[in-house]
């Protein structure tokens, strides 16, 4: 009798120990986690005579989805999420202004360069995929890095104007000249900091280098001969993140 005691307790705690170790070496299948950014802004240019005008701030928020990619380890993760962007900048350019010169027979039309800078404003919803990789825990500390595309649609875009330094007016719609699509590089490095069990506090500074154009055919910059080229500029934000994985 004590001896089959003896080996069932021995089966109990075997049993229990590769439970155990299973749930080690099987993490969870995902982790979900908020966020918020404030972000640092600005623009580049291809296009002759038009330019970057400083840094904008800005900032970011949403959600992430950590799904697992190889259920016998923590380290590998396939990121994804719905994240609202706020992207700002400045760009100096070149527009025409019409000025009417009359003389005693007619009027003669005079296209002049006006010298232009405008503020951007826009709004991105974002469907990130990315790779996560993190190592196992040092100690209360895990230290994780994020590569991948961040696929951003625009939701709201907004202009403001300066003629000779002097505002023109209110922010206006600018979605006739926004391309609607948004296409960039990610890249993080951080750490997650173990607070209890599977609650963290993720901290991470974030590289995001657009490479598609922010403007459509719509907008351009004037030249002195009174040709006309597409503006071809994309956006690129530095991203301090702050979260919580639960």
């Amino acid at each position: 009798m004590k001896n089959r005691l003896i080996v069932s307790l021995l089966m109990l705690f075997a049993g229990m120990s590769a439970a155990f170790s299973q749930g080690d070496a099987r993490p969870r299948p995902f982790e979900l986690g908020v966020f918020a950014s404030p972000a640092l802004n600005w623009m580049h240019s291809s296009t002759d005579e038009c330019n970057n005008k400083g840094l904008s701030f800005s900032g970011s928020y949403g959600i992430n989805l950590d799904i697992n990619m190889f259920q016998a380890t923590s380290n590998y993760y396939l990121r994804t999420g719905i994240n609202i962007k706020h992207l700002k900048g400045k760009l100096t350019y070149n527009d025409l202004k019409t000025v009417e010169i009359k003389n005693d027979s007619n009027t003669i039309l005079n296209h002049q360069l006006q010298p232009m800078e405008s503020s951007f404003s826009m709004t991105y919803i974002s469907i990130p995929t990315a790779l996560k990789l993190q190592t196992n825990p040092l100690g209360d500390f895990i230290v994780y890095s994020v590569f991948g595309l961040d696929n951003s649609f625009c939701i709201s875009s907004n202009r403001k104007d300066k003629e000779d330094g002097q505002e023109t007016a209110n922010p206006k719609d600018n979605m006739k000249n926004t391309l609607r699509f948004r296409e960039a590089l990610m890249i993080s490095i951080g750490g997650e900091y173990i607070i209890s069990n599977n609650t963290r506090l993720a901290v991470g500074l974030m590289f995001n280098n657009g490479f598609t154009n922010l403007f459509n055919k719509n907008f351009t910059n004037a030249y002195k001969d009174g040709s006309r080229e597409k503006v071809v500029a994309n956006n690129r934000t530095i991203e301090l993140q702050i979260g919580l994985i639960f």
